[in-house]
């Protein structure tokens, strides 16, 4: 039995017309000639849009100096814009380090009696912000960014009151096709406790249940050159118990055809459950759910015993049927049941996690 449980972290990459975005306020002034314009930007990435009605160019400088010599040298980068009469660009940049920028304004000119005279231009800007990391809100998307440059990792703040297990979604306004996010999940003083970098790919294998107790934990998001550079993030909740006890003696009896739920910690746990056979019967036990695989191909385990004596054992993780996020296992006693008590163990495999219901009938 190879079969089982899946993940529960999403990447979902949707149009850019459909995705929401933070609040942000329109900029509109007009431009009589050159005018270079002094702006303080926070470090991490802006959504821009631009548009004028009649022809303008210009770019984002580093220094006022290259700004008003139209030097195009210490350009921030991805900010050169060349528009015509009522063209409207949208780009993004990123800004590596907060501090005072010069946007500089050049309108095209025309020939007035002999004269080169600017146009004067009417231009409306948006710019909106997303920070390196933050503190998420359980259920409410928090519009943050890595940068896309392979090393900048975003913490993203989560603070749970009771155990059970986190569903976290990442929302990418481009294609479907870029490469995805990275993740680690992180205590609360930023370490690991889920081995290495795993990733949230926008297909059927993105999503990731993650099994924690009361804490604080970070979320680490890492973006390639090939990611996109900003993203919403959302952290829904479910409370959820251990379900089984930890030690073999104090297993939960389970009833026939009763389900009981239960939660694998990122952090380790290990839950047993009992199942008394009083005659000779075929058992099926039935167990699906959903894992976080850790980035080590991680997840859980569910192991049947007769008395002392181990007699099957199952791995389930994220990379266990990559085409499904739903995983189960039937009949891990099989056909030839004796008389007796067996035992179900449930614990991690290797960095992994997960939530997941278990039964017999």
């Amino acid at each position: 039995m190879k079969k089982i449980i899946a993940l529960t972290l999403t990447l979902v990459t949707v149009l850019s017309l459909t995705f929401a975005v933070p609040a942000s306020a329109a900029e509109s002034r007009t431009v009589t000639g050159i005018q270079v314009v002094e702006k303080v930007f926070k470090k991490g990435t802006y959504a821009w849009s631009i548009s004028a009605d009649s022809s303008i160019s210009g770019a984002i400088y580093k220094t006022k100096e290259d700004a008003q010599n139209d030097s195009f040298a210490n350009t921030v980068s991805n900010t050169y814009y060349y528009l015509d009469v009522g063209e409207t660009k949208n780009s993004f940049f990123n800004i590596e380090k907060t501090g005072t920028y010069f946007v500089l304004y050049k309108p095209s000119t025309t020939y007035v009696d002999g004269d080169n005279v600017f146009l004067p231009t009417n231009v409306t800007e948006k710019y909106t912000y997303y920070p390196i990391g933050g503190t998420l809100k359980l259920g409410k998307a928090f519009f943050g960014t890595s940068l896309g440059d392979g090393k900048t990792v975003a913490y993203y703040k989560v603070n749970v009151k009771k155990t059970g297990y986190l569903d976290v979604t990442i929302k990418s306004q481009k294609s479907d096709y870029l490469w995805p996010h990275k993740v680690r999940i992180m205590n609360s003083k930023k370490k690991s406790i889920s081995g290495n970098w795993d990733y949230i790919y926008s297909d059927s294998r993105n999503s990731k249940g993650i099994g924690v107790k009361k804490g604080t934990y970070y979320i680490a998001v890492l973006s390639s050159y090939s990611s996109e550079n900003y993203y919403s993030i959302t952290a829904k909740f479910t409370k959820r118990g251990l379900g089984g006890k930890a030690k073999k003696s104090k297993a939960v009896k389970l009833k026939k055809n009763k389900a009981v739920k239960g939660v694998v910690l990122q952090s380790g746990s290990t839950a047993w459950y009992k199942i008394k056979n009083t005659k000779n019967k075929k058992i099926t036990i039935i167990i699906n759910g959903q894992t976080f695989s850790g980035g080590d191909y991680g997840g859980i385990t569910i192991e049947a015993y007769e008395g002392k004596k181990s007699i099957g054992k199952s791995y389930f993780s994220s990379e266990t049927k990559k085409s499904s996020n739903k995983y189960y296992i039937k009949s891990l006693l099989g056909n030839g049941a004796k008389k007796g008590t067996y035992y179900i163990k449930i614990k991690n495999y290797k960095k992994g996690s997960g939530q997941y219901s278990i039964k017999f009938k």
